[in-house]
C-alpha cells in the first residue's frame, strides 16, 4: 500500500527492512520470563490499587 502511494504521489520506493535477528533459546527464555514478570508486576499493582481505593472501584491508567 506505501508502495503504491508513493508511485501516486511520485516519492521514491520505501527501503525494505532490514532482517529481524533470530533470538537464542536462552534469549527467548529471557524474554518470555521477563513478560512473566511484569505480568505479575501489574498483578500486584491492580491488587494494591484496589486495596487502596475499596470495593467496587477500578484502578489504572484511563
Amino acid at each position: 500500500m506505501l508502495t503504491i502511494t508513493a508511485e501516486h504521489i511520485r516519492m521514491p520506493a520505501m527501503p525494505p527492512f532490514p532482517p529481524i535477528p533470530s533470538l537464542s533459546d536462552e534469549e527467548l527464555r529471557n524474554q518470555r520470563q521477563g513478560h512473566e514478570e511484569s505480568a505479575a508486576i501489574e498483578r500486584m499493582a491492580a491488587e494494591m490499587v484496589a486495596r487502596h481505593l475499596g470495593p467496587g472501584v477500578s484502578g489504572g491508567m484511563p
